[in-house]
């Protein structure tokens, strides 16, 4: 069994420490440590904030709480979905562009196909993904938004994906890791029926690592529990302390997260456009805009842009689209202006 080296991590991995800006992750920016009770009597004996948790988050998808795992993160979450639904004599089909976990993790454990949107919309081709699934197809495998492009598909969208997988007796499984920062969601793929389910985490909306889930059908999400005693056994009792928190506030932070992505992302098209750089007015904290002209790739872009500036953006390389590169823009507001700022006169001077 391989598996492609997850090529985003090593990117940041390798260039984040020495880099003075970075605009290139993928969520909003972590709550002051002021935020939360991380005493140990707040989550010590006696407390439930895993039952608590797993309720809050199964109400979101008019499901019980048991139908709602809780993992360390996303990419636990959708390594278990996948470890739950494929195997190597099953099929899936993947909308790309998306995560390299998502792509790769599918293509290691079951035979894949592809159907890439493609710019400047990055709209969901639905007859590309009907006449991509078949008899021995168990999966369909989506984002909303999606990362990288930032294109948020709408409700009729989700539920045709919906109905494509059941009609093919097959599961439509979405991430919705930046759903919190839509004002207005359409429905998520775990809301929709016995075929359907979401994945998550509170790392983009709230800025709070190591807490994901997996919401969906009961024998899923049982599959996924056996898997999950053999990853991680599940999130930390503070992680989860803390989430029990975070989700306590919902509105409040979430409020205030949407609030600064909304002003950061007029800003940053407002930059894109005097630069003359496309990109699809994105939903949630990342967008993908093109390479300007002069550069071989994403890569050669950013690599260039980060000796020169001290900015690091990451490059569309990583989840095969070579002619675009990420930007993250939840970051605070004077970090991201001075990005800018840089990203500015290096376009100036290689114009």
């Amino acid at each position: 069994m391989q598996i492609d080296a997850a090529e985003l991590d090593r990117w940041f991995a390798r260039f984040a420490p020495d880099a003075e800006i970075v605009l290139g992750r993928d969520g909003v920016r972590p709550p002051s440590t002021g935020t939360f009770d991380l005493s140990a009597a707040a989550f010590g004996p006696g407390t439930d904030d895993e039952r608590a948790v797993r309720s809050t988050l199964a109400s979101r998808y008019d499901r019980r709480g048991e139908e709602v795992l809780l993992t360390t993160g996303a990419r636990e979450a959708t390594l278990l979905s996948l470890l739950s639904l494929l195997d190597a004599d099953q099929h899936a089909v993947v909308l790309t562009p998306t995560t390299q976990p998502a792509e790769a993790l599918s293509g290691m454990l079951g035979d894949v196909t592809t159907v890439a949107a493609s710019p400047p919309d990055w709209g969901v081709d639905l007859d590309a993904v009907a006449e991509a699934t078949r008899p021995e197809t168990g999966l369909i495998l989506a984002a909303n938004p999606v990362d990288p492009t930032g294109r948020r598909l709408d409700g009729a969208t989700v539920e045709a994906l919906y109905e494509l997988a059941a009609d093919a007796d097959a599961y439509l499984c979405c991430d919705e890791r930046g759903r919190g920062l839509l004002s207005d969601p359409p429905p998520s793929a775990a809301a929709l029926g016995p075929r359907g389910l979401a994945t998550g985490d509170l790392s983009v909306a709230f800025g709070l690592d190591n807490l994901g889930w997996i919401a969906g059908p009961p024998a899923v999400v049982s599959a996924a529990r056996h898997w999950r005693d053999y990853t991680t056994g599940g999130p930390s009792a503070l992680d989860t302390h803390v989430a029990r928190q975070a989700l306590d506030r919902e509105d409040e932070l979430l409020d205030d997260n949407r609030a600064l992505v909304e002003e950061n992302r007029a800003t940053v098209a407002a930059t894109l456009d005097a630069a003359g750089l496309d990109w699809h007015d994105p939903a949630g904290a990342v967008g993908f805009p093109a390479v300007p002209e002069g550069f071989a790739s994403g890569g050669a872009f950013c690599r260039q842009l980060l000796r020169e500036t001290s900015v690091l953006f990451a490059p569309g390389d990583a989840v095969g689209v070579r002619d675009h590169f990420r930007i993250g823009f939840g970051v605070d507001p004077e970090t991201l202006a001075t990005g800018l700022d840089r990203l500015g006169e290096f376009l100036d001077r290689h114009a």
